[in-house]
């Protein structure tokens, strides 16, 4: 059986150098990460990006861009997941429309603080892919 394709979404304002943050709900673990979703039947990863953004946001970015990083991962069901990570920049720091089901706060927040606050080392390997990409010169989205 293939891996479950999910999609992870690092929401950068360049303007202001921060990043978007969404603390889940208690019982899904009350913990700050980046936007993530799952891929509909027949949806790539980078489109499962941009309507997780929306969904999980109310922000519906014009594009997305692979980060090229790709995990795998045995998720608490049991099925194997393979996780790509993608960005995006927002030229204003908007407020988003949360899904109470899944988030009970979000906040921008400035990248070391970021890295403070994530729990999983995929978020944290993320976040530094991300920044190394910003000091190159890359991170236009």
């Amino acid at each position: 059986m293939a891996a479950a394709i999910k999609a992870q979404v690092w929401i950068r304002c360049p303007r202001s150098g921060r990043v978007l943050l969404f603390k889940t709900q208690p019982a899904r673990g009350g913990f700050w990460q980046p936007i993530t979703g799952s891929a509909e039947k027949g949806e790539t990863a980078e489109e499962a990006a941009i309507r997780e953004t929306e969904e999980e946001s109310g922000w519906r970015p014009h594009s997305v861009e692979p980060l090229g990083y790709r995990f795998q991962f045995t998720d608490r069901r049991g099925r194997e997941v393979a996780e790509e990570v993608f960005f995006a920049d927002s030229h204003l720091e908007f407020e988003p429309t949360l899904d109470p089901k899944e988030h009970d706060a979000a906040e921008w927040v400035v990248l070391d603080e970021a890295a403070v606050r994530l729990t999983f080392d995929s978020n944290r390997e993320a976040l530094k892919r991300l920044v190394s990409r910003i000091r190159d010169g890359r991170g236009r989205a």
